[in-house]
């Protein structure tokens, strides 16, 4: 694939990143990166921001990108900081997982049901091999990620969450209640880096007999990033 083309998917795929985050990701040359990004920029396909929650520029594809790469991709995020942690810190996770040669599929790429997606592709190639397609815990729920089975080892679908604030706990219990139910999950694995959310998740996955089915892990954001623990 061109490499113009991979770093605006990949942007459009996890829908912001940082500088290192994009050139560790795709291993590209810092310099040759550099390059690129400025090119895109001056054709008005990505557009970096300064946000608070990190010292370092974001990057984002912009409208044209989106319908350059031709996809159903959703149109840019807005800037709340809230949004900016979240969304940096499943680009950190996502990467983390593509380089131990996990096969993931973003929210956005579950949301539009992405046709030029390759990761899409694979997830419906297993829909129509016998294995569910697609999972949507709910109407208004995605998962943040999707681990898709590893045929050489883990044999399991993965959701993905990562939860850095407080859900209602009504809330929490109704989501937990449908990954129990949902078969085209096996396992929903939430990252934290707040106790209180740890026990909240914890609680609420034991009132509603999900507890075999749900993993805890602690999250600390990645360097890359520029996000800091709190």
């Amino acid at each position: 694939m061109d490499r113009d083309k991979e770093l605006m998917v990949f942007l459009a795929r996890y829908r912001f990143a940082t500088y290192d985050q994009m050139a560790f990701a795709l291993d590209i040359n810092r310099d040759s990166l550099r390059r690129r990004l400025r090119k895109l920029h001056a054709q008005k396909l990505v557009e970096q921001h300064e946000v608070i929650v990190t010292p370092m520029k974001i990057w984002q594809v912009t409208a044209d990108a989106v319908e350059f790469l031709g996809a159903d991709r959703r149109a840019p995020l807005d800037m709340k900081p809230s949004t900016v942690t979240h969304t940096l810190g499943l680009t950190d996770l996502g990467i983390f997982f593509e380089k131990h040669g996990e096969t993931v599929v973003t929210e956005t790429e579950i949301l539009i049901g992405d046709r030029t997606s390759k990761n899409m592709a694979a997830l419906q190639y297993q829909a129509d091999h016998g294995r569910p397609g697609p999972v949507r815990a709910a109407p208004s729920h995605t998962p943040d990620l999707i681990l898709m089975p590893n045929f050489s080892g883990r044999a399991r679908r993965a959701a993905i969450e990562l939860e850095l604030s407080r859900k209602p706990p009504r809330k929490l219990k109704q989501i937990l209640a449908l990954y129990r139910d949902a078969d085209d999950v096996d396992v929903v694995v939430y990252y934290t880096d707040q106790p209180t959310v740890w026990r909240l998740i914890e609680r609420a996955a034991a009132a509603v007999g999900a507890t075999d089915k749900v993993m805890l892990r602690a999250w600390a954001p990645d360097a890359r990033s520029g996000l800091t623990a709190r």
